[in-house]
C-alpha cells in the first residue's frame, strides 16, 4: 500500500517521518481510504493507493450504518520511496470493543485471525447490508 501525501518539509519533518506507529486517523468509504495527520503533528491528509478493502475488512471489520466503512484512530509507519509517495510498512486500526487490529506488519499483510463473526458483520463484510 502506498501512502500520497504532500507534508510540509520544514526543519521536524525528518525527525516525524522516521517514527513508527504515527497516530492518525483512517476513513474508507467505498474505494477511497485516506489518511489524516492532525496537530500536533503535521497536518495533511492523503491517499491510499495500491490497497484492497476485502483484504482490509478480514483484518478489521467494517462499520454499518454509517458514510465511511472504516473510521478509526489508527498507526502507520512509512517509508519515503519518492517525492510525496510513502510505502506503508506498519498500519493498525483501533476498535473500541476490541482494541488495536494490525493489517499490515513490515510490509505484508498479516494473517487473518479466525474468528466466529456474528452472520450480521459477515454479511456486511460481503456488501449484503
Amino acid at each position: 500500500m502506498k501512502l500520497c501525501i504532500k507534508f510540509e518539509k520544514n526543519g521536524w519533518f525528518e525527525y516525524f517521518i522516521k517514527n513508527k506507529n504515527i497516530p492518525c486517523i483512517c476513513k474508507i468509504k467505498g474505494n477511497d481510504f485516506s489518511v489524516e495527520f492532525l496537530s500536533p503533528l503535521p497536518e495533511a491528509v492523503g491517499t491510499v493507493k495500491d490497497f484492497s478493502k476485502e483484504e482490509i475488512n478480514l483484518r478489521a471489520p467494517s462499520y454499518g450504518g454509517g458514510v465511511h466503512t472504516h473510521n478509526s484512530f489508527a498507526e502507520i509507519s512509512l517509508i519515503e520511496v519518492s517525492q510525496d509517495i510513502y510505502e506503508i510498512s506498519d498500519l493498525r486500526f483501533f476498535y473500541q470493543t476490541s482494541g488495536w487490529l494490525q493489517i499490515l506488519e513490515n510490509f505484508s499483510l498479516v494473517e487473518v485471525v479466525d474468528e466466529d463473526l456474528p452472520d450480521w458483520v459477515k454479511d456486511l463484510d460481503k456488501g449484503k447490508i
